[in-house]
């Protein structure tokens, strides 16, 4: 009986390794067209379900074996640190701990996953023997299928194909199974130094080379060179984009980057512990200075993830985290103890990518693969304890591990399940969306939120969709009583929907920017709607103080209502916080026009013509040129215009005064005093 539970231990085991390396052969290739993202998101569920798998497998082996293993090995203190750091963060900081721990890119359970990939390589591979340490060989035969495959798709021959909604991502020449353009290169470029790194140890220098190791090199030259073309054709591409149509990579300044980072140390709660994981964009609202709004992101009110992933760290986990990180790197070359080899010049590669680019779940893949290789070397060059603890004899605590084993995965399998199904929904509506099927679109997010109600784009994209079915109401002539009853009902659940999102994240500007735009399109259907409006405005503008637009489109719902000298104060703040934007001008030369001001006003509509570029914005220039020309006639002695082509600074931006809401209701819906901004919600949910 001994005998047979041995074998059948021995089956699981090996049914693991085998698991393990097809698992990590196929994450970087690993991509599903069922979620909004098909190749992080993706990425990120099938990294978990798949560490998930190989705890099962671990479980089941632990039952019939009744023993466990640890083998010793020198990054475990450090990691403690590390993840402690990571629990704190989230648990004291995170406003929304749920998306905390679910974030795709720097979140609990991506790093939690990482640490399982790393123990289970080291217990499969690194513990292996110089000559039976496949771990890298399955790195490099991934990269070079996902070079392979960049190269098929940069030909594109799916281009002219009819494909699905939800397929049609493949037709562009630029999709790839890693992610972003930069993140496969960065990817390649790791994949190709492994390969030659791989490359030196198949032919050692001096060294007689036998026929077997001689088709090795053969191998790794051949790959070498495929994943070599794939870069260099990925990195001309960029490039030809980059030159010829002026494209810009989407990250976040490195400045506001920085500021965010110095403005955790000033609180001691956020230099201990910083302001919680996927919880950056709050404090990036906060910091970006007047000069951010001279870049060409100045219409992006916030980042999702720092410049630096080093700098990201330091931002959402605070001081923990980043000693906790410097540890880890420290430990990693303390192992070398100062000399440089390929697996070392690895490590400091995914050390530099993580310094230089912002956070993502595949430049963490490198770094903890990394972390295999010094691992595997260490072994090899001291002796390592093995521990068995043996539970046939302790029966009750082997009832305990198992028990709570047990429902620690089935807890993992239940969250992850319903937040992969929320996904999937949510998906669907995007799809059904496009298709201009509502009632998809209704139904599919009303199920991605019952599944996972802790998303706020979620939550954001509800209560859009319940607005389109309030207007769809609001656009008839006649109304009867039962269609106003469903348009208020309608506006409730979008309100209630927003409000939830604001919820769940208090802190963060663009929730507060959202459930003001909502208010300020229901000005002309609800009562109350327009101080609910400029009191959400003031709450987002408190939270992100240097955005002009803010200013803009408060200023806008205080001109709506004629209060011009309100008006006119925020339209100044905004061109005070943008000197270069047409439009702020244009709006505060109308205010000034309201006050008959004319003087001023028509100094201003000059000002606004000098930003436009009239080659490129004809149509603006023409209709500043036209209202300059009616101000100019309430002047007392009517000026020349002026002679020549106005100076252009920059093009414009579309010239637009504040207008009212299309869909008017008489009489206005009375809303319940929930539906106000200072409403209650319950945290979580309407």
């Amino acid at each position: 009986m001994m005998l047979a539970m041995k074998e059948f231990s021995y089956v699981i085991n090996k049914i693991q390794s085998v698991f393990f390396t097809v698992f990590i052969f196929f994450l970087p290739l690993f991509f599903l067209p069922i979620t909004r993202d098909p190749v992080i998101i993706s990425k990120f569920y099938y990294l978990v379900f798949g560490v998930t798998v190989l705890f099962v497998l671990a479980l089941i082996n632990f039952f019939i074996s009744k023993k466990f293993v640890w083998i010793s090995e020198p990054f475990t203190q450090v990691f403690v640190l590390f993840v402690l750091s990571l629990v704190l963060s989230v648990l004291l900081m995170s406003p929304n701990k749920m998306q905390a721990l679910f974030n795709p890119q720097f979140g609990l359970l991506l790093f939690f996953s990482l640490l399982a990939v790393y123990y289970f390589a080291y217990y499969f591979y690194a513990t292996a023997n110089k000559n039976r340490f496949y771990f890298p060989l399955i790195i490099i035969a991934s990269g070079f299928v996902v070079s392979l495959s960049s190269i098929i798709f940069l030909i594109n021959p799916l281009k002219n194909m009819p494909l699905p909604a939800n397929l049609t991502f493949l037709k562009t020449a630029f999709f790839n199974t890693v992610g972003s353009q930069i993140e496969l290169i960065v990817f390649q470029l790791f994949i190709l130094l492994l390969t030659v790194v791989e490359l030196r140890k198949a032919k050692p220098v001096d060294v007689e080379i036998s026929p077997r190791r001689k088709d090795k090199t053969i191998l790794f030259i051949v790959l070498a060179l495929v994943i070599g073309l794939s870069t260099f054709l990925e990195i001309f591409q960029v490039a030809k984009s980059v030159m010829s149509l002026n494209a810009k990579f989407n990250f976040p300044p490195i400045n506001v980057s920085w500021y965010a980072a110095v403005e955790v140390l000033k609180n001691p709660l956020t230099a201990l512990f910083g302001v919680g994981i996927d919880n950056f964009a709050s404090i990036f609202s906060r910091v970006k200075d007047i000069n951010y709004n001279i870049s060409d992101y100045w219409q992006i009110s916030a980042f999702s993830f720092s410049r630096s992933a080093i700098l990201h760290i330091l931002t959402v986990t605070g001081v923990l985290g980043l000693i906790s990180f410097l540890l880890l790197v420290g430990k990693a070359f303390s192992l070398r103890k100062g000399s440089v080899n390929g697996d070392m010049l690895l490590f400091i590669y995914a050390l530099v990518v993580l310094l230089i680019f912002p956070t993502s779940l595949i430049s963490w893949f490198l770094f903890f693969v990394t972390l295999i290789f010094i691992s595997h070397e260490a072994y090899l060059k001291q002796k390592v304890d093995a521990y068995e603890v043996h539970f046939h004899n302790i029966l009750p605590l082997f009832i305990a591990v198992m028990v709570i084993g047990g429902l620690f995965l089935l807890g993992t399998i239940y969250m992850t399940g319903r937040t992969f199904a929320s996904e999937i929904y949510f998906q669907k509506a995007l799809e059904a969306a496009s298709e201009n099927n509502l009632k998809g679109l209704y139904e599919n997010e009303q199920r991605a939120i019952n599944l996972y109600p802790y998303n706020e784009d979620f939550r954001i994209n509800f209560s859009q969709a319940n607005m389109i079915v309030a207007n769809n109401l609001a656009s008839k002539k006649e109304l009867t009583d039962p269609e106003k009853q469903t348009i208020t009902q309608a506006i409730q659940a979008a309100i209630a929907e927003a409000k939830a999102a604001v919820s769940l994240n208090p802190t963060k500007a663009g929730n507060w920017i959202y459930l003001a735009s909502l208010y300020r399109d229901i000005i002309n259907v609800a009562q109350g709607a327009e101080s609910w409006t400029v009191s959400a405005y003031q709450q987002a503008i408190a939270l992100d103080p240097q955005n002009p637009a803010l200013r803009l489109q408060l200023g806008g719902i205080f001109y709506l209502f004629q209060n011009y000298d309100e008006a006119q104060k925020l339209f100044e703040q905004a061109v005070s916080l943008k000197g270069d934007w047409s439009n702020a001008y244009y709006n505060l030369a109308w205010a000034l026009y309201q006050k008959k001001d004319y003087v001023n006003a028509v100094s201003l509509m000059e000002k606004v013509i000098s930003l436009i570029d009239p080659k490129t914005a004809k149509a603006d220039f023409k209709k500043a040129e036209s209202d300059l020309g009616e101000f100019r006639k309430m002047l007392p002695t009517p000026t020349p215009s002026p002679e020549g082509q106005p100076q252009i600074e920059q093009k414009s931006q579309n010239l637009q005064l504040p207008s009212p809401p299309p869909k008017t209701i008489e009489p206005k819906l009375e809303l319940p005093k929930e539906s106000s901004p200072e409403g209650a919600v319950q945290e979580g949910g309407p």
